[in-house]
């Protein structure tokens, strides 16, 4: 898995507090940003810009929140800028506190960082299904999301397939011709559906679709992994084994919201 970048967006008035944080996260392996920032007047426009560009290329936000840091215009101008775009990215931890209940606010948040960055990618083991996962798994790899994709499976990986399922904050269900037909696939849409129902309504818990050379449609008129898939944005892309750029995009942009 590689290292999940993480902003923190703080005041500079709190940094001492701030830096425990960074530190606990780098002991964890995760890559934290922090600026301190005294220095500097409140109207540097290349400064915001450069801001921005850090944010945008960073997987989670910490608010690091305080009266300090609900006072600041450069704490305010950063949140307003992630919420704009990926507000289920942004955690908050109240810093106010005593640094054991912080701690546990930062462990809570760590918890459900992983598990919205831990994609489940479902496919059939057929070509050119099997290439089509191979390539989605590469490409979510390279954005730092924590795939998990099983390539060999039995009835001895059962209950670590069931686990993995759950861990998952995201489950991809690739359909295809070739998927419709596959008891595997259908046993983990049904796992996949199964925990999405418990809980329906938080972010950590989503169903993609894709649809490889199929149209959602038709597999709604088959009755296919059942008429349940309609409740799920998902993608459609021509038959093969590679994602296109723009449906790249489109991938991230489900991934990253409702």
């Amino acid at each position: 898995m590689n290292r999940i970048s993480v902003f923190l967006s703080h005041s500079s008035k709190d940094i001492e507090k701030v830096r425990q944080i960074r530190d606990i996260l780098e002991v964890l392996d995760y890559e934290p940003l922090l600026f301190h920032l005294k220095c500097l007047d409140d109207d540097n426009v290349s400064l915001e810009s450069f801001i921005k560009k850090e944010i945008e290329s960073r997987n989670i936000f910490i608010y690091c929140k305080s009266e300090n840091s609900e006072s600041s215009k450069w704490v305010q101008t950063e949140l307003d800028y992630i919420r704009s775009f990926d507000s289920k990215r942004l955690f908050t931890i109240d810093i106010t506190l005593p640094f054991k209940d912080t701690l546990v606010q930062l462990l809570q948040s760590i918890t459900d960082i992983i598990k919205k960055n831990r994609v489940f990618i479902s496919c059939s083991h057929a070509s050119p299904d099997k290439e089509f996962g191979d390539c989605i798994e590469k490409f979510l790899t390279e954005q730092n999301f924590d795939v998990i994709r099983y390539k060999v499976l039995d009835k001895s990986h059962d209950f670590e397939h069931k686990k993995s399922l759950v861990e998952a904050g995201t489950f991809i269900a690739v359909v295809s011709r070739n998927s419709l037909g596959s008891i595997y696939c259908k046993s983990e849409l049904g796992h996949a559906l199964h925990n999405y129902n418990k809980s329906p309504n938080t972010f950590s818990n989503k169903i993609i679709p894709i649809y490889n050379g199929i149209s959602e449609n038709l597999v709604l008129d088959l009755g296919a992994f059942n008429s349940s898939l309609s409740h799920f944005r998902g993608i459609e892309v021509p038959y093969g084994d590679s994602l296109p750029p723009e449906k790249e995009a489109e991938l991230l942009k489900l991934l990253y919201n409702n």
